[in-house]
């Protein structure tokens, strides 16, 4: 069984329909599901879709905590 390898950055990218990564433009087949049953690249894209909600959440909650932050320091200096 071979396992999904994490994506790469390269500068030109197309996104895969199968597991939802993106790969670079000059390569033929999806590097990171190439290889790998359905069940486990549906797996990778749920895992991925997770992942991305998560750190959406953890940026709008770093951005209330900046603004609360300098709310504070303002009051504090002012």
């Amino acid at each position: 069984m071979t396992s999904i390898q994490p994506p790469t950055k390269t500068l030109f990218r197309q996104i895969c329909e199968r597991c939802g990564s993106k790969y670079g433009k000059d390569e033929e087949r999806c590097p990171h599901c190439k290889g790998v049953s359905d069940s486990e690249s549906e797996r990778y894209r749920a895992r991925s879709v997770r992942e991305k909600e998560t750190n959406a959440h953890l940026g709008v909650l770093f951005l209330a905590l900046a603004g609360a932050l300098a709310l504070l320091m303002s009051v504090i200096f002012w």
